[in-house]
């Protein structure tokens, strides 16, 4: 009797039953999309060299290249991604700000939106700030895959 790989690896598929996961359930990709079964030298068995030009080949609107590179995004997609399934959205790994916040010091972002003693909170009536409501970060840092946008703003990835 034959096993299809995602029944052989109970981790991977579990993963592939998250809310967030990538559409191999559906049957639009298979695990070969991705994994070569008889055997790479990378590192799972990926087809490209590094899982950054594995992502890239469908995912190449986050290839850049950009004027100003998140250095995670260079380094590893697995940084904030998980390449099978997620319960978070986009197969992070974590919510966003958590994620964020696992590289990025709260306390030195600019401005008293998002300070130290403030929080949440807005400096001049003390009522809650809704810009960062539900996405947070990304409420203003829109860019985060890199951005080629002039001068200072873009160093910031913001719209």
């Amino acid at each position: 009797m034959l096993h299809s790989s995602h029944q052989c690896h109970k981790q991977v598929r579990s993963q592939l039953l998250k809310t967030s996961h990538h559409p191999i359930i559906e049957v639009k990709l298979k695990c070969t999309s991705c994994h070569n079964p008889h055997g790479a030298l990378s590192h799972a068995m990926v087809k490209n060299e590094s899982v950054n030009q594995l992502c890239t080949t469908c995912h190449a609107d986050k290839r850049g290249p950009f004027m100003q590179e998140h250095p995670p995004v260079e380094e590893n997609c697995l940084t904030c991604h998980n390449s099978h399934g997620s319960s978070h959205a986009k197969l992070l790994n974590e919510r966003v700000p958590n994620l964020c916040q696992d590289c990025h010091d709260w306390s030195r972002h600019p401005g008293t939106y998002f300070s130290g003693n403030l929080g949440f909170g807005s400096p001049t009536t003390g009522a809650p700030n809704t810009r960062l409501v539900a996405r947070a970060c990304l409420n203003c840092h829109t860019n985060i895959h890199g951005s080629n946008a002039p001068a200072m703003r873009g160093k910031f990835f913001l719209r």
